[in-house]
């Protein structure tokens, strides 16, 4: 029963078409059996010729990430060349597909692409940034997890996380508060706000939380 479950989590990357691939990888990557599922050489295959074939969906390369490097390396290393764009959710922007693949390459323990995420991060649009804090799960690199939290001081409003129209928009620096404190799943004294602004005392507390349990 098991083996069923998990066969239909990959199942999709088998279609013939591109748009039920893409929907399959997202799921695959939202699913709680995610690293189960990648452990079967079909799952495994099959994501990596969905790929190969034209699946360029932002979560089908970030799935690549959790295969052995011997496995997706090559593939990522000619993908994080490309320069169409992709996306990971419908409301988020696309970005190019070179920064998902430098995430997944990262995340295999590329010293190469972890160097180009840092230096992309520095001068990054918020876009990317976005997008970047979208996938915080998979950093485990603290330099670069240490890296993100310039953005605790970024006022730039960010979509999404209140109704339209409503005030006050929430800027990138709330964004990265919940993100680092979810990521890290840091204790801290204050009450979480979602679709809110946080104070400056407030983040200057996930500051100090983040230096605690990060090196630098």
């Amino acid at each position: 029963m098991v083996a069923m479950v998990e066969a239909h989590d990959w199942a999709g990357l088998r279609a013939s078409d591109i748009d039920s691939q893409e929907r399959a990888a997202l799921a695959l990557y939202d699913s709680p059996r995610l690293e189960a599922t990648l452990a079967g050489s079909e799952a495994a295959t099959a994501l990596h010729e969905s790929v190969a074939g034209g699946n360029h969906s932002a979560a089908a390369i970030l799935l690549l990430g959790h295969l052995p490097p011997a496995t997706s390396g090559p593939l990522l290393k000619n993908l994080a060349r490309g320069d169409e764009r992709t996306k990971l959710r419908p409301w988020l922007r696309p970005v190019s597909i070179r920064l998902p693949s430098l995430v997944a390459l990262s995340r295999q323990g590329d010293v190469g692409a972890r160097r180009a995420l840092l230096e992309h991060i520095e001068q990054a649009p918020i876009d990317d940034i976005v997008f970047l804090l979208a996938v915080a799960r998979e950093f485990d690199d603290p330099v670069i997890l240490q890296s993100m939290s310039r953005f605790l001081g970024d006022e730039r409003p960010v979509a999404g996380g209140v109704p339209s129209g409503a005030a006050p928009q929430r800027r990138l620096a709330d964004l990265t508060a919940d993100t680092i404190i979810d990521r890290l799943q840091l204790p801290v004294s204050f009450a979480r706000r979602p679709a809110g602004h946080y104070s400056p005392e407030e983040l200057d507390e996930v500051r100090r939380r983040l230096g605690g349990a990060v090196p630098h």
